[in-house]
């Protein structure tokens, strides 16, 4: 009888485990708070009314058969099994019409519903025609669910079962040694121990194996990090090397140092030459971006005007911006003092170039508005554009290292996802701030730099 009053705690567990499971899965994060709540509150109410006539308001004996006769509770299971149902129906389709989900979601989704599908009409089917032996169709689901699981993990190799191994194995001795404080038999005592020493020889030489793999893994890629570094470096200082030869041949040519040449070539040059400018810059960024990683790249404090270096960098950008027909106002608080401590070097060509030439990359009309303000002992610099924007998606990866937005590449085929980053770098490593905000895509953004005006 005992068995037949908690059989709901346990059918409602089935469920509610289940819900969480396929919203971790999917989502690949943890259920919000609020939600936890809910499910607890399900899980609670049937636990308090489990020993009560809501759950087996009868039960009744014959010369033949004995049973029970279900209460309002198992209406309420009832229909949050069938709400559940819904739930994953809708919820997986829902995923697919925005083509949030992939293959191997799907088909968690498709095995859940079928083994709580099965596992629900068994029952309910069961009880309703008081044929109970319906009840045994029930494990078919999960025999499909289990099927799905084991593709997935041979397939796509979902699960790390590894730890999942190591996790179970170290309960086990939990529970072994638990219950070591309650047996009195010496006789079951030594069979417990026994066991207990076997799992621990077991798990000592995993744990040794583990170990040492990892730290010989550890090491190879240490080394793979270090070739790959120092490749890099190689390869970036070769072709920074040609880029600059080649920014000097373009330069002499649109400066027209050897005599007025073809108003065409000159077009071109000048073309070639942001071209070639952008390019030194990418190399710089991805040099500079291994340097910071590795702690050596260097600062060179020293007293500069920031407003100054500002004009200068907008004005090299701005044959950048009036290529694609873009505008570029500025907007600087007269009389303010501008004088700060840093490497203008890094400060200017480095931080407030990235930031201003990512703004032309990703602004197909319009332009820029580019303002300078004192704000207590900080320089205030505001560069709004009427660019592509940022989404909600993209806006925890817009300063990380390779952090490209997701369509990124559409609008700027060159996109490294280094010069936000080096520029965050730099502006950090000067005790100051920068950070972004849009409304969403196509609404634009605004980039904010706030630095402090005294020593580092």
């Amino acid at each position: 009888m005992f068995s037949w009053q908690i059989t709901g705690i346990f059918e409602i567990a089935i469920f509610l485990f289940s819900i969480y499971f396929l919203y971790v899965f999917v989502e690949n994060s943890d259920l919000q708070f609020i939600y936890k709540v809910i499910l607890s509150g399900i899980a609670l109410t049937v636990v308090i009314f489990s020993s009560t006539k809501f759950n087996i308001s009868q039960f009744y004996l014959t010369e033949y058969d004995c049973g029970g006769i279900i209460g309002y509770l198992w209406y309420f299971i009832y229909t949050f099994e069938v709400i559940t149902l819904f739930f994953v129906v809708y919820y997986i389709t829902k995923k697919l019409i925005h083509r949030k989900i992939k293959l191997k979601e799907f088909l968690v989704g498709l095995g859940m519903f079928c083994f709580l599908g099965i596992f629900f009409l068994s029952n309910f089917w069961g009880e309703l025609t008081k044929v109970y032996e319906i009840n045994l169709v029930g494990p078919i689901g999960m025999v499909i669910f289990l099927g799905l699981l084991t593709y997935l993990i041979v397939r796509f190799g979902v699960f790390h079962f590894r730890i999942i191994g190591a996790n179970a194995l170290v309960f086990a001795l939990w529970m072994m040694v638990f219950s070591l404080l309650f047996i009195t038999n010496f006789s079951v005592l030594r069979i417990i121990i026994s066991i207990t020493f076997i799992f621990l020889v077991l798990f000592g030489i995993l744990l040794v194996r583990s170990v040492t793999r990892e730290v010989k893994q550890k090491e190879e890629i240490q080394q793979l990090n270090e070739r790959l570094e120092g490749l890099v470096h190689f390869i970036s200082h070769q072709v920074k090397g040609y880029l600059t030869k080649s920014q000097s041949v373009f330069s002499v040519i649109v400066d027209g140092d050897y005599g007025e040449v073809n108003p065409d070539l000159k077009r071109i040059a000048k073309k070639a030459l942001i071209d070639n400018r952008e390019g030194v810059e990418t190399v710089m960024n991805i040099l500079n971006s291994a340097n910071i990683k590795k702690g050596t790249l260097k600062f060179i404090a020293r007293q500069f005007n920031f407003k100054d270096a500002l004009v200068d960098v907008v004005n090299e950008l701005r044959p950048s911006a009036e290529q694609k027909n873009l505008t570029i106002e500025t907007n600087m608080e007269e009389g303010a003092d501008y004088m700060m401590i840093g490497d203008k070097e890094q400060v200017a060509k480095h931080a407030i170039r990235n930031i201003i030439d990512n703004s032309i990359k990703y602004t197909q009309t319009g332009g820029l508005t580019v303002r300078l303000s004192r704000k207590n002992d900080n320089i205030l610099l505001t560069i709004k554009d009427t660019g592509v924007g940022i989404s909600e998606e993209d806006k925890p990866r817009l300063f990380t290292e390779g952090g490209r937005g997701t369509n990124s590449v559409k609008v700027n085929v060159s996109s490294t996802g280094y010069g936000l980053y080096f520029a965050r770098e730099i502006v950090e490593a000067h005790k100051g701030r920068i950070w972004a905000e849009s409304e969403g895509p196509g609404h634009g953004s605004t980039f904010y730099v706030e630095l402090p005006t005294k020593i580092i």
